[in-house]
C-alpha cells in the first residue's frame, strides 16, 4: 500500500516518525505533500558555524561557501520558509568538504534583505554608521572595505538569519569568543568579534519590534577557545546572558560553563519571567548569581552544578547557603531543586569539601524534587558531616515526591540510616508523597584524617581508601525493604556508578555498580557533547540515553563498598 492511499488521520500519525531524509524525499512528490510536509522538515534547523578563535576554526568564514550565509540567502529567496523554523541549532564546524562541493550561490540583492535591518531600516541619524557597519559586512571578500571586519561576516549573516526566524522557539548555540586580539604595527588592538548578532539579541527585548517574539528555550554553551588570556573567558560572563535575560518570552535558560568574572549589572527592580535556570558553572564560582535569582520570583525548577576540574581548594567552594534566601523570591513557585557537584575528579571526606548547610526545605510549599549533596543537605555540629544537629525529617517539605541525596560518604553512612530509620517511622507525618529515594556515594572518598589533597600537595598513591562494612551494608538493605513496604523506590548507587550521571556516555554495564535509573521528568535538562563538542537535542536525547543504561533494580544487591574501615593506600590511577 502506497502512502498516498492511507486515510489523511493515519497520515497524520506517521508523519512525527519519520526522518529529515524521507520529508526531503517527500516534499518532491506533489504540491500537497509538499505543503504537509515542509513544515516538519523546517521545523528544527541545524547548522555549523566556522568563525572562533581556535587554529582549527574560521578557515572560511568569509568564503561563500559559508553555511549560515548560504541557508540566509535561501530564507530571503523563499520567504515563507523562515516562519516554519521553531528551532534552531549552531555548532562549531571546521568546514567540512559538503559544503564546499555546493554550487556558490549569488548574493542578493539589498531590496531583499534591508527590510530585515530593523530599526536600521528606516536609518535614522544615531543609527546610520550601525547599519552602514552591518550592511558592509554582509558584503562578500572583494568588496570588503577593511581587513579586519573579515572577522565579523559570519556575524553579519547569522543576525540577518536571525531577524528573519519570526516563530522560533528554540535556540542552541555555542557562542564565539566576544573579543578577539590583533597585533598592527607592534599595537595590540582588541576587536568585539559578536556585534551584529548580539544587537539583534538586544533588539528581542523590545516586543514592538517583532523580533524572535516567541523565543522561549534558549541554551548557551562556551565555544572552541585557542587560549584563556586576558581578554580571552573560556566561560561564559553572566554579564553575558543580560540581553537573553530581558527578552520577555523567554521562560528556560540553560548555560554550559557559565563563570562571573565581570560585573553583572543589571537594575535592581527588573522582574525576569523565567521559569527555568539550568547552569554549569566552573571551580570560580557565581557570586553575583544571588542577584540574578533574586530578579527571577517565579523559578519553577532551578539546577546549579558546580564542576571541579582541579585548579582550586573546594574547602567553602560548595556554598550554597547565599541562595537561599534569593530563592524565596520563588518560595510558591518553585517544583525542582537541583545544587549538585561534578565530583568526579575530587578527593572528599567528611571534612572536605567543608559540608556549609543550605537551609531547611519546608518553607517551600511546593517543592517536589530536590537533588543535593549530604554535607549540604543538613546542618552538622562540629568540623563533620558526622553528626546531624537536626533530624532530616525536620527539613523536608511535606510535598517532596523525589529525593536525591548525592555524594554520600563511606564513613557518614552510621548517621545517615540513622536519619533514614528515623524518616521511615514519621514518612506519613513528614513527606506523605515521597516516591522516590536515591542515595548516590562520593566516587572518590579517602579515609579521614588525612587533610586536603591539594593542600598537602600530597599524591593519590599515597592516600588511603574508605572499603565496605558489612554492618552498614545489612542495614541499607533492610531500609531499601522498609522505605518500599511503603510504597517509596529506594536505591542506592556505590562508589564510582555512573560518575557525572548527569552527562551519560559509552555503553555497556559499570562493572560492580548498579545503574542509575532516574524518571526522565525530573531530570535536570543539559546537553550532551560528543567529542566535537555539537550540542544534542536536550531532554529526549537524555532520556533516550539514560533508558538504554536503565536494569532491574528491584533484585539489584546492594554494592560491595559501603562504609568501613580504611583500606591500603590505592594501586589504580585516577
Amino acid at each position: 500500500m502506497r502512502l498516498d492511499d492511507l486515510p489523511g488521520e493515519l497520515i497524520l500519525q506517521i508523519v512525527p516518525l519519520l526522518t529529515r531524509q524521507d520529508y526531503a524525499q517527500l516534499v518532491l512528490v506533489c504540491k500537497d505533500w509538499y505543503s504537509l510536509f515542509i513544515p516538519h522538515l523546517y521545523q528544527h534547523v541545524v547548522l555549523p558555524l566556522n568563525d572562533y578563535i581556535d587554529a582549527n576554526y574560521g578557515r572560511f568564514r568569509w568564503s561563500e561557501y559559508l553555511p549560515v550565509r548560504r541557508f540566509t540567502i535561501a530564507l530571503l529567496e523563499n520567504p515563507t520558509l523562515a516562519p516554519l523554523i521553531r528551532s534552531l541549532e549552531l555548532y562549531p564546524s571546521y568546514g567540512e568538504e559538503k559544503w564546499k562541493h555546493r554550487p556558490p550561490l549569488k548574493p542578493p540583492g539589498e531590496e531583499k534583505f534591508l527590510p530585515f535591518m530593523l530599526p536600521f531600516g528606516d536609518a535614522k541619524r544615531k543609527y546610520r554608521r550601525r547599519f552602514r557597519a552591518w550592511r558592509q559586512d554582509l558584503k562578500d571578500d572583494p568588496e570588503r572595505e577593511i581587513w579586519i571586519k573579515a572577522q565579523r561576516y559570519e556575524d553579519a549573516w547569522l543576525a540577518l538569519l536571525m531577524v528573519q526566524v519570526k516563530n522560533l522557539e528554540r535556540f542552541i548555540i555555542e557562542l564565539p569568543e566576544e573579543w578577539d586580539q590583533y597585533c598592527i604595527l607592534e599595537d595590540n588592538m582588541l576587536v568585539k568579534c559578536s556585534v551584529h548578532f548580539e544587537r539583534v539579541i538586544h533588539w528581542a527585548s523590545n516586543p514592538k519590534l517583532g523580533i524572535l517574539t516567541h523565543l522561549k528555550h534558549v541554551l548557551l554553551a562556551d565555544g572552541p577557545n585557542l587560549r584563556e588570556w586576558r581578554h580571552t573567558e573560556s566561560a561564559i560572563p553572566l554579564k553575558r546572558l543580560i540581553p537573553y535575560l530581558r527578552i520577555p518570552s523567554l521562560r528556560k535558560l540553560y548555560v554550559h560553563n557559565a563563570c562571573d568574572r565581570t560585573q553583572f549589572d543589571m537594575p535592581s527592580d527588573s522582574v525576569l519571567p523565567l521559569t527555568h535556570l539550568d547552569l554549569l558553572a566552573s571551580t570560580d564560582g557565581l557570586p553575583n548569581l544571588s542577584r540574578l535569582l533574586e530578579r527571577c520570583p517565579k523559578l519553577q525548577s532551578f539546577t546549579l552544578e558546580l564542576g571541579d576540574w582541579g585548579d582550586n581548594h573546594t574547602h567553602d567552594y560548595l556554598d550554597h547557603s547565599h541562595l537561599y534566601q534569593p530563592l524565596q523570591q520563588s518560595q510558591s513557585s518553585l517544583h525542582h531543586l537541583n545544587l549538585t557537584f561534578l565530583s568526579d575528579l575530587t578527593e572528599q571526606d567528611a571534612e572536605n569539601p567543608t559540608p556549609i548547610f543550605f537551609g531547611k526545605l519546608t518553607g517551600f510549599p511546593n517543592l517536589q524534587t530536590v537533588h543535593i549533596r549530604w554535607g549540604n543537605l543538613l546542618p552538622f555540629v562540629g568540623k563533620g558531616s558526622y553528626n546531624p544537629s537536626i533530624p532530616l525529617r525536620e527539613v523536608l517539605p511535606r510535598s517532596l515526591q523525589h529525593l536525591y541525596i548525592d555524594d554520600c560518604l563511606i564513613q557518614s553512612s552510621w548517621a545517615l540510616c540513622c536519619e533514614l530509620e528515623n524518616l521511615v517511622v514519621h514518612l506519613s507525618e513528614t513527606v506523605p508523597v515521597l516516591k522516590t529515594l536515591y542515595l548516590r556515594y562520593a566516587v572518590r572518598e579517602q579515609a579521614p584524617g588525612q587533610g586536603c589533597i591539594k593542600c598537602t600537595l600530597g599524591h593519590w598513591s599515597n592516600y588511603r581508601m574508605m572499603e565496605a562494612d558489612p554492618i552498614i551494608d545489612a542495614r541499607l538493605l533492610e531500609l531499601q525493604g522498609r522505605f518500599r513496604a511503603s510504597g517509596v523506590e529506594f536505591r542506592i548507587i556505590g562508589p564510582g556508578a555512573m560518575a557525572g550521571w548527569r552527562h551519560v556516555a559509552g555503553s555497556g554495564n559499570v562493572s560492580g555498580a548498579s545503574q542509575l535509573s532516574i524518571p526522565s521528568s525530573h531530570l535536570p535538562i543539559f546537553p550532551i557533547f560528543t567529542k566535537r563538542r555539537r550540542i544534542r537535542i536536550m531532554q529526549p536525547l537524555l532520556t533516550s540515553q539514560l533508558s538504554k543504561f536503565q536494569t532491574n533494580m528491584d533484585t539489584a544487591p546492594i554494592p560491595p563498598r559501603l562504609h568501613g574501615s580504611p583500606s591500603s593506600p590505592r594501586s589504580h590511577p585516577p
